[in-house]
Order: C-alpha cells, then structure tokens, then sequence
C-alpha cells in the first residue's frame, strides 16, 4: 500500500486505531514512569611523588632506599594503571556495595577515548558511578575513593617502600553532586511506543481484511442448485 492507501485504511478504522492509539500514550507513559531514573557521580583523583622523588638513599654504597613503583619515568603513570585494574575488579565492587550485575555500576578508566590503554601516560583516575538511588552514588563513589588511597598504600607497604618516599593520592575533584538521567527511561518509552504504533497498525490492516473478506463473500453470486441426475431407463 502506498502512503494515502494507509492513511485512508487508518481513517477508515478509527475505531480501532484511535483507542490503540490512545493506549499507548498511556502505556508508554507508564513505562516511563516505572523505569528507574539514574543518577550518576563523578570524581577525578590524582597521583603524585613526594619531592624526594622516591628515593631517600642517602649512603650510594648501601642498599637503595627508594620507592619501587618511581623507579620507572613513567611510574605514577603505571600506578595509575595498576590502580584502574585493581578498583574495577569484582572484590572491590562487593567491597563498596556495587557487586557486577547490581543496581549500582562502577566505572574506573584514565580518561582515554581507548578503554583498553591503561597506561596512557597520565596520572589521573577517573570515576563514575551510576545507581538509581542519588545518595547511593554520591557515597559509594566517596567509598571508591576511600577505597584508591587504602590499596595504594597496602601496595607500597608489600613493596617494603619508605613512607617517606609513598605516592600520594589527591581529590583533583571530589565526588560530585549525582545528576539525574533520563535517558533509559525514555528509550524505555520511545520503544514501548513504537511497538504499540505497530500493534495500532496490525489491528487497522487485520479488520480492513477481515471487512474485505466478508464483503466478496456477500458480494458472490449463488451457485445455481445442482440437478440430481435422472436413474436410467426411468420415465
């Protein structure tokens, strides 16, 4: 059919169309209502050497004193990395209440367009974190935070590295206020809408159909009454 043949069918079946139309506003917008908004938080941390640069070995002849992870050029980079892997594992999602496949969802990278390059030579740790609760977010993001600076230093004390020489963990930007988002609840209704449209349209073509058909069935002639043929030799 072309466009004005839909439209005509459309028109013709209001009575269908209208109230399945109807019903999907209203559908649609129930969905709307019972899919969960989320809300998301954000925070940016920092790694930094201390001014020694990781290194307090004051007699050259004796054992370095330095601090393993800064040998390296690139080592806050590096630590960065480490720490990215280590907050985005499973343990310590259930460590700060966002287990994999829960309400809340956690996300660590170091600000690449790339996920996969860890090391992009910053110092930087990114943080987001998604839930449908606003005070959910805020604090399981301000745990996280909490949680980076334990790890880093657990890490640092198993290398048997000086205190004095330890990277330090700075809030570039603390935990932000979550913000609302919208955007799953209205592809929920987008989509709910478009499937009632199709349903609106199946019911329109199924009772022009089913009209047209009753119609050429009243429409056809009668068929002339069969003649019952006369026995043989009869008179």
């Amino acid at each position: 059919m072309d466009f004005w043949s839909t439209l005509l069918v459309l028109f013709r079946r209001w009575y269908l169309t209208v109230p399945a139309f109807v019903l999907s506003l209203v559908m649609a917008g129930a969905v709307f209502e019972m899919t969960p908004s989320h809300w998301v938080s954000t925070s940016v941390l920092v790694l930094s050497s201390p001014k020694n640069g990781g290194d307090i070995t004051v007699d050259q002849r004796k054992q370095p004193n330095r601090n393993p992870l800064l040998i390296y050029e690139r080592g806050l980079s590096e630590t960065a990395a480490i720490l990215i892997q280590m907050l985005g594992s499973p343990e310590i999602g259930q460590r700060i209440g966002a287990p994999p496949g829960g309400a809340t969802q956690v996300q660590v990278g170091n600000g690449s367009n790339n996920p996969e390059l860890l090391d992009n030579g910053s110092p930087f740790i990114y943080i987001q974190v998604d839930s449908t609760s606003q005070s959910v977010a805020y604090n399981t993001n301000a745990r996280l935070v909490q949680e980076a600076r334990r790890v880093l230093d657990e890490r640092q004390h198993s290398l048997g590295a000086p205190p004095a020489t330890f990277i330090t963990i700075s809030s570039a930007v603390p935990p932000t206020t979550p913000v609302i988002q919208r955007k799953g609840k209205k592809r929920a209704a987008v989509a709910f809408m478009a499937f009632s449209i199709i349903v609106a349209l199946t019911l329109a073509y199924g009772g022009e159909s089913y009209a047209q058909h009753r119609r050429r069935r009243r429409e056809a002639p009668s068929a002339p009454p069969t003649r019952t043929p006369e026995p043989a030799g009869g008179h």
